[in-house]
């Protein structure tokens, strides 16, 4: 595979926090979080961390043997030190990711001929021996592949990372790990009526907005921030604006119901916006204006500049 040419360019950029943040899980943005700190560590961490880094960055050196050694040297490390290493192993994943592309229709096609009952892909399944074989490469590097809100997605095994280094990750590190993976097992739009699943799209950000209280000085603070943000938008028809609001942009019942319900929540983290909006929309026949275009950006933290970057896009889904 192409990635033993350029492991020691990827791989030398250590000591750092990826996340990859799976918006609708189509588009994955890294985001990267320095640690300034390595002058605390006690010597002989350092040898180890040096020796593996060393390691880490040969390109004569195999994924299996990497891993090999992380069995070995990640429990003798700081969380802060081997979650470091661990985000290197998960960036190289996406980057394997990246260099395979996307899939054309035609593969889609026989993907999804070759999914299992939990919509995940079963080389068994599979009688493209060539795509089989394309597939099975990067799958071998910790990737899966799935079936999530009606679209086939290759992305990070999150689930492999948190069952093999769980016990060695930082605690903020695991838990949007353990959201991303979730992401990749639960649909929040209704493939066949292309509605959001209004009580799993309040349950992300219900868990999103815990995360930015317990975690309030991580360092991925800003990542569980964009990520709320994503699926307010979602929810507010910001994004998919057809799943939201009528021709007219006429708000869809089940969508008023789901914002009643939340404004009637005492225990929902977005019961004053909702309520806000709800109030606006009540005043104006549910049908967004101006004055409630504002609120919803808001509600979003988003700019004026950078809804209109992306409203052309998604009106058009």
């Amino acid at each position: 595979m192409a990635n033993n040419n350029k492991k020691k360019q990827i791989l030398s950029v250590l000591f750092l926090v990826a996340v990859i943040v799976v918006s609708s899980l189509s588009s994955v943005l890294i985001y990267r979080a320095i640690d300034k700190k390595e002058d605390t560590k006690i010597e002989e961490v350092q040898t180890l961390t040096d020796e593996l880094k060393a390691m880490m960055e040969d390109e004569d050196v195999s994924i299996e043997e990497i891993e090999k050694e992380f069995g070995k040297t990640l429990p003798k490390l700081e969380k802060e030190v081997a979650t470091s290493f661990i985000d290197s192993l998960a960036y190289l994943t996406h980057y394997n990711i990246s260099i395979v592309g996307e899939l054309n229709e035609a593969e889609i096609a026989l993907v999804y001929q070759s999914l299992d009952q939990d919509g995940i892909y079963n080389p068994e399944l599979m009688t493209d021996e060539s795509l089989k074989e394309k597939l099975g490469a990067i799958i071998d590097y910790h990737a899966i592949v799935s079936l999530v809100n009606g679209d086939i997605i290759v992305s990070v095994d999150y689930g492999y990372f948190l069952d093999t280094y769980g016990e060695y990750m930082a605690e903020d590190y695991k838990s949007i790990f353990a959201f991303y993976e979730k992401e990749q097992k639960e649909d929040y739009i209704n493939s066949e009526t292309n509605e959001l699943l209004c009580d799993v799209v309040l349950e992300r950000i219900s868990t999103l907005d815990a995360l930015i209280v317990k975690y309030s000085s991580s360092n991925l603070k800003d990542v569980y921030k964009s990520t709320k943000d994503f699926y307010m938008k979602e929810y507010l028809g910001l994004y998919s604006t057809q799943r939201v609001y009528d021709d007219e942009l006429k708000l869809k019942d089940y969508i008023v119901q789901s914002y009643k319900k939340v404004a009637d929540d005492k225990e929902s983290p977005i019961k004053d916006e909702i309520s806000n909006i709800l109030s606006a929309y009540e005043k104006n026949g549910y049908v967004r204006n101006s004055e409630i275009e504002t609120l919803l950006l808001s509600a979003t933290n988003t700019t004026k500049s950078e809804y209109d970057n992306v409203k052309s896009q998604y009106s058009e889904e």
